[in-house]
This record gives structure tokens, sequence and C-alpha cells, in this order.
């Protein structure tokens, strides 16, 4: 079994400024280069907690997968309590297998230390306390809404999630 661990760091990237970037780990050896990728948290992550399909998961800082080398999503797969990933792009080819409860508990804290890096900024500029891509921008900063988002989690997985909201909660 593969162990997943999500992290919250600052880079630079294409547009010369600082940006908060989501970064993946699986068993301690990133995702991707995360000096050129990002995770994309409303459109390719949270899409995967809670069904099987083809998510860009994976993407460049700027959003556009394709800018990044990525054409292929990972292929997210949920059998008997564990999250299965294929990952053509960006190579090597890799398979993972995720412990379903773990994987979503991942994502939560990921999200809650998200949210309360903005919550707790004291920075006002504009372009001090982004995120890239811009999806996760307005996905933290509380923009997106239901109707702009695939992911809705409103019901917990077979595992007892119940300690788990919604992904769209106000807190």
């Amino acid at each position: 079994m593969n162990r997943l661990k999500m992290r919250l760091s600052v880079r630079v990237v294409d547009d010369g400024r600082s940006h908060h970037i989501v970064e993946a780990f699986v068993d301690d050896v990133p995702l991707a280069d995360f000096a050129r990728h990002a995770i994309d948290v409303p459109f390719g992550l949270l899409p995967s907690v809670e069904r099987d399909g083809y998510w860009y998961i994976i993407t460049c800082t700027c959003g556009d997968p394709g800018c990044g080398g990525v054409f292929y999503g990972v292929e997210v797969r949920h059998r008997e309590g564990k999250v299965h990933w294929h990952v053509p792009e960006p190579g090597p080819m890799r398979d993972y297998v995720f412990d379903e409860v773990e994987y979503h508990q991942e994502i939560r804290a990921m999200i809650d230390e998200a949210r309360r890096a903005v919550a707790g900024s004291a920075v006002a500029e504009p372009g001090k306390n982004d995120f890239a891509p811009y999806d996760n921008d307005l996905f933290f900063k509380g923009a997106l809404d239901d109707s702009q988002l695939t992911s809705t989690w409103d019901a917990a997985p077979q595992s007892d999630q119940s300690s788990l909201r919604p992904w769209r909660t106000k807190y």
C-alpha cells in the first residue's frame, strides 16, 4: 500500500510572483516536478475522491495540463476500500494503491491547511497570498460555488467518514 502526502509550499511561478503550490508525494517521492507542475485541487483531485475516471490531478502551474506536458489524466479507480492511481504522465508511468480512509484524510488536511493560510494571512496586497493554478486560488478563497465544481462529496464514502464535511462547507 502506498502513502499519499500533500504539502503546501511557496514557489515563484511563470508570472514571476510567489504563489502557494499544492504538491503531492507518494512514499516520500514527489509525484511531479513541482518547479513547473502543481496539483489541481478543485477540478483534478476532488473528483478523484468520490469517482472513478481520468482526472488532471497534475497540471502546469498556469492551470493548463498540456503546457506542463501532461496530456493524459491520472486514471483513478475505487475498489474495496482502496484508491488506485495509474499515472501515465509526467513520466515515468506509475501505479499506486492508497487506503481510501487515509487518502480522504490527507486531502482534507491539505484543504484545511490551505484555507487556514488564506484566513490567517495578514497580507492584503494582491498577489501576496495567491495560489497556482488559478483554479486553486478561487477554490481556497471560496470563490467557486457548487455549479462550478465537478465534485460534491456530499455523501460519505463507503468507509466511515463522518468526520469529513462536504468540500464546499464554509468555515
